[in-house]
C-alpha cells in the first residue's frame, strides 16, 4: 500500500509539473509570437518602460494587489460565513495569501488548495467547500461577462468591422424580422444567468438527478450546489452585486496602465471595458497566470490606438498581468509555509 501512495502521488507531481511546463512553453511562445510578428524591437520596448510615469505604475502595483488580497479575501469569506461555517476574516486572509503563490505557479490549483482547507482543516464537508469555491469563481465570471455585455450595448455600430447589427428572420411571405443582436445577446446571457442562479427549483432538480445515478454523487451536488439553494434573494442579489465591484478592478487598471505608458489615445470606455473583457476571458486558454493569450488579445484588439508602438501596448499587456495576478499573488510568499503546514496536519472531518 506505501508504495501505491507513493506511485499515485509520483504521477500526480509528474503532471503537475507537466501542466506548469506547458502552460510555460505555451506563455513564451505566444510572446514571442507577438515579438516577432509586430516587429517589436529590444530598444524601443525598454524606451517604454523608461518613458512610463512611475508614480501611476507604482500606485497601480499597490491598489491592484491591496484590492486583490484584501476585497478578494473579503469575498470568499462572506460566501463561506453565509454557508455556516465559523472562520475569521484573518484566516481567510492568511489563506489567500498562503494560496496565491501557488495559483501564480501551478495552474488551477489554488481553488483546490482552497476547498482542501476549508475541508481538512475547517471541517466543512468536501461538497460544500467546492460550492463555495464554484460559488466564488462563478461571481468572477459573471461580473466580467456582465460589463462585457454593458460594453458592447454600449458600442456604436457593428462590434467588428463587417459584422451585422441584425438579424433578419422570415415571418411571412414577405414579412422579416429585424432583431437586433446585440441587445439580444445581452438580454438573453442575463436571463440564462438569472435562471441559473435565482431558480432554486431547477437546483433540486438537479439535486434529485444526482441522487439518482449514485448517492454519493447526489451528495456531492448537494454541497456543490448550496450556496443556489440556500442563500436567499436578498443575499443572491448582495453577491451580485459585489461580482461587479470586484471585476472593475481590471478595468480600471488598464486604463490606467494607457496614461501611464503614454498612449496619445486613450480607449474610450465602452471600446476599453469590451476588449480587456476579451482578455480576461482569453486569460482562461492557459499560460501561467495567463500569460500570453491576455497579451495577444491587447495587442491585437487595442492596435488602432498605437498603431506605429506594438511595444507600448504589449508593455500595457504585460503589466496588466503582473499588477492584477502576478505581483498579489506572489506577495503571499511569506505566508505559504504556514499555509502548507495547516493545509498537511490531518483533522477529523465531516464527509
Amino acid at each position: 500500500m506505501p508504495d501505491q501512495v507513493e506511485r499515485t502521488e509520483g504521477r500526480s507531481f509528474r503532471r503537475r509539473l507537466a501542466a506548469v511546463g506547458f502552460s510555460l512553453a505555451l506563455s513564451v511562445g505566444i510572446l514571442a509570437a507577438l515579438w516577432f510578428y509586430k516587429g517589436v524591437h529590444f530598444d524601443r520596448f525598454l524606451d517604454q518602460w523608461r518613458k512610463a510615469d512611475k508614480v501611476i505604475l507604482a500606485t497601480v502595483i499597490v491598489l491592484s494587489a491591496a484590492f486583490h488580497i484584501f476585497v478578494g479575501a473579503h469575498k470568499l469569506w462572506c460566501i463561506v460565513r453565509a454557508l455556516g461555517l465559523d472562520m475569521t476574516y484573518l484566516e481567510m486572509l492568511w489563506v489567500r495569501l498562503g494560496a496565491g503563490p501557488l495559483r501564480a505557479f501551478i495552474p488551477k490549483v489554488g481553488e483546490f488548495v482552497n476547498v482542501v482547507y476549508l475541508w481538512r482543516r475547517k471541517r466543512m464537508p468536501f461538497g460544500r467547500a467546492s460550492g463555495a469555491t464554484a460559488f466564488d469563481k462563478g461571481l468572477n465570471l459573471f461580473g466580467a461577462i456582465f460589463w462585457f455585455l454593458v460594453s458592447l450595448a454600449m458600442l456604436p455600430g457593428a462590434w467588428v468591422e463587417g459584422w451585422a447589427t441584425h438579424w433578419a428572420v422570415p415571418v411571412w411571405p414577405g414579412v422579416t424580422l429585424r432583431i437586433p443582436l446585440r441587445e439580444t445577446l445581452f438580454a438573453g446571457m442575463i436571463c440564462l444567468y438569472l435562471l441559473f442562479f435565482f431558480c432554486t427549483p431547477m437546483h433540486a432538480l438537479m439535486i434529485r438527478l444526482g441522487r439518482k445515478v449514485h448517492p454519493k454523487i447526489g451528495r456531492l451536488a448537494e454541497g456543490v450546489l448550496a450556496p443556489f439553494c440556500e442563500f436567499s434573494l436578498p443575499r443572491k442579489l448582495f453577491f451580485s452585486v459585489y461580482a461587479l465591484f470586484f471585476q472593475l478592478r481590471t478595468l480600471v487598471v488598464c486604463y490606467f496602465l494607457f496614461l501611464a505608458f503614454g498612449v496619445s489615445s486613450v480607449p474610450d470606455i465602452p471600446h476599453l471595458v469590451a476588449y480587456t473583457s476579451v482578455a480576461i476571458f482569453a486569460a482562461h486558454l492557459g499560460g501561467l497566470a495567463g500569460m500570453g493569450p491576455r497579451e495577444a488579445v491587447i495587442v491585437t484588439l487595442f492596435a488602432s490606438y498605437a498603431p506605429e508602438h506594438p511595444e507600448k501596448l504589449l508593455s500595457i499587456g504585460l503589466m496588466l498581468t503582473f499588477s492584477v495576478h502576478v505581483i498579489p499573488m506572489l506577495l503571499g510568499l511569506p505566508w505559504m509555509m504556514w499555509f502548507l503546514g495547516h493545509l498537511r496536519r490531518r483533522e477529523p472531518v465531516n464527509t
